[in-house]
């Protein structure tokens, strides 16, 4: 038996790359336990995860400024979730040696880990 492998080429744009993420993403959660929860497919759920804490504590730090609260907590948990995504474009720009790559790749690296994230609730 022969299989075929069809690329369509890269996603022309941002809303597309989210939706390509969401559809890969919809078995990850099932295909981590259905393997015997493999570590080296941890972190395609950590990241995701990380992800949903993270906005989690951005509402919260919100919520905490409409009480009353400092405008430190929503800048902190917004730089949390912010920074895998500009670590790891960072890390990329770095080894394709272009440092102008560094804000586009952050923007491609939340969306994935937000795409996967909406993916591990999808039915």
């Amino acid at each position: 038996m022969r299989v075929a492998n069809i690329h369509h080429g890269e996603p022309p744009t941002l809303a597309h790359f989210f939706r390509k993420e969401l559809w890969r993403g919809s078995s990850g959660l099932r295909a981590f336990f259905a393997h015997g929860m493999p570590l080296h497919e941890l972190p395609s759920l950590a990241f995701p995860i990380y992800h949903g804490v993270g906005l989690v504590l951005v509402f919260a730090a919100c919520v905490a400024v409409a009480l009353g609260g400092s405008w430190l907590w929503p800048v902190a948990a917004v730089g949390f979730v912010l920074l895998p995504a500009v670590l790891l474009a960072l890390k990329t720009s770095i080894q394709v040696k272009r440092p102008t790559a560094i804000l586009p790749l952050a923007v491609l690296y939340f969306t994935y880990g937000l795409a996967r994230l909406v993916a591990l609730f999808k039915r």
